[in-house]
């Protein structure tokens, strides 16, 4: 089972164990999962010889299972996996077999596999991860180890633990304290493999890696975790593909923000005709296509402070279900506030790329989905003036621009979760020979493929808007 206590059915459940209330039938909900007594389904039983069956199949495992029955087989419902098998019985079978059957549904295949040892263990297949992401061969059929990577479950609880993707090895690495399977032989590239993955803690990605967790089951983001690829001060989130905007043109003119999935903030220009770095048009061409992390936000020109980071490159896909109820981000960084005494404010840091592959994304009321850009930083600041904000994890917010005694940082670009992405915006100006100040960072971009549609995805959870197919 995928859970241990029931609840009252929302209105619509979603899981690869059922697609509603109806699918669901006489089963229990259980944390948004609908789970039906062993031995009721729907199942696809064929088979010869003496036996009475419900025409109830094959127990838990969604797809449309091909076994021979021993009479008792499918039609009693005894199935591998977890889930709810759908296809049809044959209630009074005739025929011998062993009656489990492997089942093909929109969730992705689930296959059992004999185990060394005895047993049986099953995982969701993942038809072809997008972006063409390795996956590591398939457990054998006969004999296939409980450690495979496949058949490994794995619950990420770090308190707050930041890993570098170019540092992590090929091969079975301890990662807050759960062993997954880590494949970094692809160039620009780190690919993690479980079957069931819970993360319930804090964990940043950075280094020139695009990042994929591939679950062979389900991918949960618990209430109060945090999956990232953020920038944070002038380092990036992890990501191969990446820009960094224009710095203030002249002199004490401010920088541009990074533009991504939408533009950047143009840098501010101050009265004496010192102008502000113009920002880059947006990034052409679909998430779908190619997966990249955003530019950074344009450096001071006369104090030669960097910008704020860019959000990274993330893709989470499952055979099952993705349920965020935690974030999963990919922000841009606030444009630092030049100490330098004349100097602009830098740019802040555009949002990166997220990408959901699954056969359904949940999103709950507490979970989010967000890749906006960073505040400007302000211009003639001092040590002591803060940086413009990060990108929030809050999707109706954006970041907000730093404010100094001279001049202010443009906002980021976010808030999609209103009803629509407000744009970032240009620094402030400033007196001559003041700093005038950084522009915002652009917004980043989120993507889904989701084999069950995309209807009913919350649209004030996510910021920007998902781009799902």
């Amino acid at each position: 089972m995928l859970a241990l206590a029931a609840t009252s059915c929302p209105s619509v459940v979603v899981s690869y164990a059922c697609g509603n209330d109806t699918d669901c039938g006489t089963g229990a909900c259980v944390n948004q999962v609908c789970v039906l007594p062993d031995g009721e389904g729907e199942g696809e039983g064929e088979g010869e010889g003496e036996g009475e069956g419900e025409g109830e199949g094959e127990g838990e495992g969604e797809g449309e299972g091909e076994g021979e029955g021993e009479g008792e087989g499918e039609g009693e419902g005894e199935g591998e996996g977890e889930g709810e098998g759908e296809g049809e019985g044959e209630g009074e079978g005739e025929g011998e077999g062993e009656g489990e059957g492997e089942g093909e549904g929109e969730v992705g295949t689930q296959v059992c596999v004999d185990v060394a040892g005895g047993g049986r263990a099953c995982y969701l297949d993942i038809a072809q991860p997008e972006h063409g992401f390795a996956e590591q061969p398939a457990p054998p059929a006969s004999g296939a180890s409980v450690g495979h990577p496949y058949l490994r479950d794995a619950t990420l609880a770090c308190a707050s633990s930041t890993f570098n993707a170019d540092t992590i090895t090929t091969g079975d690495v301890t990662l807050c304290g759960a062993t997954v399977h880590v494949d970094a032989e692809t160039a620009g590239r780190l690919v993690l493999t479980v079957r069931n993955l819970e993360v319930t803690g804090t964990l940043r990605f950075v280094g020139a890696r695009d990042v994929a967790l591939l679950a062979y089951g389900d991918l949960t983001v618990a209430a109060g975790a945090h999956l990232s690829v953020d920038a944070a001060g002038t380092t990036s989130g992890a990501g191969v593909l990446g820009c960094a905007a224009p710095a203030g043109s002249v002199d004490d003119g401010g920088g541009a923000g990074g533009s991504h999935g939408s533009r950047g903030g143009d840098g501010g220009t101050n009265a004496g005709g010192d102008q502000g770095g113009v920002a880059a048009p947006a990034t052409s061409g679909s998430i779908h296509e190619q997966l990249r992390r955003g530019c950074a936000g344009g450096g001071a020109n006369y104090g030669g402070t960097a910008g704020g980071g860019a959000g990274g490159a993330l893709q989470l896909t499952a055979g099952g279900v993705i349920a965020v109820d935690g974030a999963v981000s990919a922000n841009g960084a606030g444009g630092p506030t030049d100490a330098s005494g004349g100097a602009g404010g830098a740019g802040g840091g555009s949002g990166g790329d997220l990408y959901v592959q699954a056969a359904r994304l949940i999103v709950g009321p507490s979970g989010s989905l967000t890749a906006q850009g960073g505040g400007g930083g302000g211009g003639n600041g001092t040590a002591v003036w803060p940086a413009g904000s990060d990108g929030p994890l809050d999707p109706a917010s954006r970041a907000a621009g730093a404010s100094t005694a001279t001049s202010t940082g443009g906002s980021g670009a976010g808030g999609a979760g209103t009803g629509s992405l407000a744009a970032a915006t240009a620094g402030g100006p400033a007196p001559g020979g003041a700093g005038a100040g950084g522009g915002g960072g652009g917004a980043g971009r989120i993507g889904a493929a989701l084999s069950n549609g995309c209807a009913g995805l919350p649209a004030a959870r996510a910021s920007p808007a998902i781009d799902c197919r």
